[in-house]
């Protein structure tokens, strides 16, 4: 009994730290059509899928306001395939937010949105990887805190995608496209599911812990 006593113990130390080390990450999927091609495309082409995924956390965090309307955080990995190529940038990348922002650049009024964008380097520069997701009626986001899963889910009917190559500093292609499918591949437990899982231990441990007594 000592033994499952110690066993238990440990086990709940580890789910537990499981469950704050994950946080609020969630690994989203989406995929489109590439459409958008400029100059030499990136080295892609008109036509070709992209299929992408990328780890989102909305744990909290402290964001740095670049202009009314836009914040800086911190964003997860990012990384897309196409043609049998895979790009992918390091464990972390730029987020931006936008709640009710206007631009003449695009013509964005009142908008809320997510961008999010990495680099992947090589020996002679560079992809920049880009996705956008948006609601142009201005309605999805209520502050610039840090969006939660879901409505980083809803903002998914305006989704675009852009690869961007860059040698020497200077852009040399592009290749984008446009979301026809987003979905959530995994994420953590909820608080429900999470104390179905420690439940049990806890139940183990009392009853070791009573019969010591």
């Amino acid at each position: 009994m000592k033994h499952i006593v110690r066993l238990s113990i440990a086990s709940l130390a580890i789910a537990i730290a499981g469950v704050r080390l994950l946080g609020g990450a969630v690994t989203y999927s989406f995929s489109g059509t590439l459409t958008d091609i400029r100059d030499n495309g990136a080295g892609f082409s008109f036509g070709e899928q992209f299929d992408s995924t990328y780890v989102h956390d909305d744990s909290p965090q402290v964001g740095s306001l670049i202009e009314p309307g836009r914040m800086l955080y911190l964003g997860g990995p990012l990384s897309v395939s196409v043609a049998g190529s895979t790009l992918a940038g390091p464990a972390s990348s730029e987020l931006q937010v936008f709640n009710n922002w206007t631009s003449l650049v695009g013509g964005y009024d009142n908008d809320d949105g997510y961008f999010v964008s990495t680099w992947d380097y090589d020996a002679t520069g560079g992809f920049l990887i880009q996705f956008d997701l948006w609601d142009f009626t201005g309605t999805t986001l209520s502050s610039l805190a840090m969006p939660s899963q879901s409505q980083v889910q809803s903002f998914a009917g305006n989704g675009r995608m852009f690869i961007r190559r860059f040698e020497n500093g200077k852009e040399v292609g592009l290749a984008g496209g446009t979301f026809n499918a987003f979905s959530v591949v995994s994420s953590v437990p909820d608080a429900g599911s999470t104390l179905a899982l420690i439940a049990p231990m806890l139940g183990l441990l009392a009853v070791g812990m009573k019969r010591r007594a």
